[in-house]
């Protein structure tokens, strides 16, 4: 008869860490997937079904809300950035990111906006 309490080799120990950490993986992943469509449902039944019961302020915040929500399960889920995994480079590349993103949306704002006001006004026919 065989022992089923024998120890593993280190490669045999290595293939059974590996397969847990995919089943983990793979967790987190299809957890991430439902949030995401979840919230973007949320988002989407919001504008559709109740911008014309809700003000413009609480339909803003409810979407404001649902966005940043969305970028914490994106970020946990899909990126798998934790606290404890090398904190000052995921702090220093969100930062980054975060920084990138205000220049080219305030950017975009701003040609935007001053393409609005130099725009040349209709000449009466």
């Amino acid at each position: 008869m065989t022992d089923h309490n024998t120890t593993l080799t280190a490669p045999q120990e290595a293939i059974e860490q590996t397969t847990q950490e995919g089943k983990g993986e793979l967790t987190a992943y299809l957890v991430g997937y439902g949030f995401s469509i979840i919230l973007t449902l949320l988002s989407f039944g919001t504008v559709i079904y109740l911008r014309e019961m809700l003000s413009i302020g609480v339909l803003a915040g409810i979407l404001a809300l649902s966005a940043i929500t969305q970028v914490i399960v994106q970020v946990v889920c899909f990126l798998h950035i934790k606290k404890g995994d090398n904190d000052g480079w995921n702090v220093a590349s969100l930062l980054f990111t975060g920084i990138i993103l205000l220049m080219v949306v305030g950017g975009s704002g701003w040609v935007m906006y001053y393409l609005h006001m130099n725009m040349m006004p209709e000449l009466p026919l």
